[in-house]
């Protein structure tokens, strides 16, 4: 995707105004939003200031004022954030494993357009879950999915003994010992005596205390 301006026709070296002294040399772009021509300052092509037509500027300063409110802005500032905030708690599952954001993500706007084309955007007991736990935040990785489907979507620790996260065997009773940590305090579901009934266990606390943020 090209999101940068097109040059249409080079007007060579004009006065930006009249009275102006020196000159600077000027184009005609196509705007990346709307594809209409634009005359603007080469340079401010080159060093990003001028992105797209007035038009379209305008528009977007009207929808950046706003931006915070949109229903799915904490969702996006979220996903930053346990990526790169070195203050968050969540950095330690996502920024510090290498997980990052696309670049493109970085703008909100671009990424709103893509995870509203995706299935169940906005179904009330969804959330924005990465298909491969460990890729980063990119097309063709990310869902929106249910509390069940991200708690059986979790990682390992590297020292259990089930492929479920929260869940391990113990030799001490022959029992599969399910357990969640909820910022920093664990809290103990119980002893079962195959893994499923476990895992259950964990998924139905998960359900039943409507959880989107969990770590163990």
């Amino acid at each position: 995707m090209n999101d940068s301006p097109t040059l249409v026709e080079d007007l060579g070296m004009l006065y930006p105004k009249p009275g102006s002294k020196q000159k600077v040399r000027f184009g005609v772009y196509k705007c990346p939003i709307c594809s209409s021509n634009y005359k603007t300052r080469s340079y401010s092509v080159k060093n990003g200031t001028s992105k797209n037509c007035t038009e379209c500027k305008n528009n977007r300063l009207k929808k950046d004022r706003h931006v915070n409110k949109h229903p799915l802005y904490s969702t996006w500032r979220g996903m930053k954030r346990r990526c790169s905030d070195v203050k968050s708690s969540r950095t330690a599952c996502h920024g510090d494993r290498g997980i990052s954001v696309s670049n493109e993500f970085l703008d909100f706007f671009v990424w709103l357009k893509y995870v509203e084309s995706l299935p169940n955007c906005y179904t009330s007991t969804y959330t924005l879950d990465r298909i491969d736990n460990d890729g980063n935040y990119e097309r063709g990785n990310l869902r929106w999915a249910s509390k069940t489907t991200q708690a059986l979507n979790t990682r390992t620790k590297s020292t259990g003994t089930s492929s479920y996260k929260g869940i391990h065997y113990t030799t001490n009773g022959n029992k599969w010992v399910s357990r969640i940590s909820i910022k920093g305090e664990e809290v103990y579901l119980g002893r079962y005596s195959t893994e499923a009934e476990a895992v259950a266990a964990r998924i139905k606390y998960i359900e039943d205390n409507c959880l989107t943020e969990y770590t163990v």
